[in-house]
């Protein structure tokens, strides 16, 4: 190999070396989700917007080091953590959730720098006495009682973080996305929520019928006591016998003179189905969660048994989720829209620009504020029901013009046009050139051309002897 390359006057290699060097794979923004549990709002505050509230979330030891030597948390935070201990219990409202999925609750033996440490992110408008001596690079402090919007992040003995809000309104970066929205609450109501009740009724009807199909299971006696040889013979159990004292069973030795079955009457099965159904057709009606694949086996007279009572509840069901989609659209994914172009404009480059529009566009791009798409702009969600309307769209299209396509004035490449835009697709892309077109039209014998004469221009708006105008 050293032969070859030196005979191409390439120079030989005489080894390799290694080196690690840190590589950004991705630039841009991310969406957190957050558990409800370790969010935290004002207790007065009906919204996020212009309220103080704060998150909770564990790092480990050795981020907090790599965050004091990239000057963003404060060198006092990792000494004073040094030798602390971390608790990894987890707080008392998560318990029930992290038990039910298996987490352990107990606190893992780890290294020193894998030590995991719980933190609080605090985003509110505080005094500037507090804020701005304990900034990285502090400043002066002209007005101390002014309020400036501020991130503070702290362990429960340290200050670890301080910085100033860096959104245009001075709002903390998390976002609600509510279900159903409540009149005078901070937390919206969800699905869960609005089958609790159903759930207890449905749970509380089912637990009565368990407990009596135990009872009359396990069948009970009426017993003399002084006819019995041992008490433990009325354990209920396959191949039980109970002892009875002949002396005690009277003139006529009839057993039944001193033990009875006790009877616990009949279990209706019937009836605690039907009331189990009955809250089931309650929820559905009350979440538009209905099931339009099962019928209920003839229990209940429904809408369930035809194909088209499910059709039914199927729109029914439709109608009222596209609503609630239709509710998030205009209020939550305006929001998200608007952060990701303020988190954009805060962090975009002159690179990031030449990277994903290239030089020659480059030249003519102009940066808009967030500010100045919000007083000239308006967002517009076109989703949920453009998605949903879609299928009737293209059935109303395709009727009609069925119906006046014999018309002069209808043009069959238009509505070809319209329907493949309705299904997401360009028209272009399923069309042939001019080129191609031509080649087509003479390979069909549709045009015909003769040696020696220029070709017959196929364009219907310029005659053969003119020039296309610019």
């Amino acid at each position: 190999m050293s032969m070859i390359r030196h005979a191409s006057g390439k120079p030989n290699i005489v080894g390799f070396s290694e080196t690690i060097q840190p590589q950004v794979v991705y630039r841009g923004t991310r969406i957190q989700h957050i558990p409800i549990w370790d969010f935290f709002a004002d207790p007065k505050a009906l919204e996020i917007e212009g309220n103080p509230c704060a998150f909770r979330f564990r790092v480990t030891y050795q981020e907090i080091l790599d965050g004091v030597a990239r000057g963003y948390y404060l060198a006092e935070a990792a000494e004073k953590l040094k030798n602390v201990t971390p608790n990894e219990v987890e707080p008392e409202g998560k318990l029930a959730a992290n038990n039910y999925r298996g987490i352990s609750d107990q606190s893992p033996e780890r290294s020193h720098n894998d030590r995991r440490f719980e933190l609080k992110e605090y985003y509110a408008l505080l005094p500037q006495k507090w804020i701005f001596p304990m900034l990285l690079q502090p400043q002066e402090v002209t007005n101390p009682d002014r309020l400036i919007a501020a991130k503070v992040v702290f362990h429960d003995s340290v200050l670890c973080a301080v910085e100033l809000n860096k959104d245009y309104e001075g709002n903390a970066p998390y976002y609600k996305l509510d279900y159903f929205k409540v009149a005078g609450r901070f937390y919206a109501r969800g699905i869960p929520e609005m089958l609790k009740d159903k759930q207890s009724i449905t749970n509380e009807v089912v637990n009565q019928r368990l407990d009596n199909g135990a009872l009359i299971l396990n069948k009970g006696f009426i017993v003399v006591e002084k006819a019995l040889v041992d008490s433990r013979d009325l354990t209920s159990k396959p191949g039980m016998g109970i002892r009875i004292n002949n002396k005690a069973l009277g003139a006529n030795g009839d057993v039944r003179n001193v033990i009875q079955p006790f009877d616990m009457g009949h279990l209706d099965l019937q009836s605690g189905f039907s009331e189990v159904y009955e809250q089931e057709r309650s929820a559905a009606e009350r979440t538009g969660a209905n099931r339009t694949t099962l019928g209920t086996a003839g229990l209940v007279k429904d809408s369930n048994m035809t194909l088209g009572g499910q059709e039914i509840a199927k729109a029914a069901a439709s109608e009222k989720l596209a609503y609630v989609a239709m509710v998030m659209e205009f209020s939550w994914f305006i929001k998200i829209i608007q952060a990701y172009w303020k988190v954009i404009y805060q962090n975009i480059s002159i690179e990031d620009v030449l990277n994903a529009i290239g030089p020659e566009r480059l030249q003519g791009f102009q940066l808009i504020s967030p500010i100045q798409i919000a007083t000239e702009y308006k967002y517009a969600p076109q989703g949920i029901f453009n998605m949903e309307n879609k299928g009737r769209l293209q059935a109303q299209v395709q009727a009609l013009y069925q119906q006046f396509r014999d018309q002069p004035e209808i043009d069959p490449m238009k509505v070809f046009d319209l329907g493949i835009k309705n299904i997401g697709l360009d028209p272009s892309s399923l069309k042939r050139t001019p080129e191609e077109m031509y080649q087509f039209l003479v390979a069909q014998g549709l045009i015909q051309t003769k040696p020696g004469l220029p070709e017959k221009n196929i364009n219907p708006g310029i005659a053969d002897n003119q020039e296309p105008k610019q």
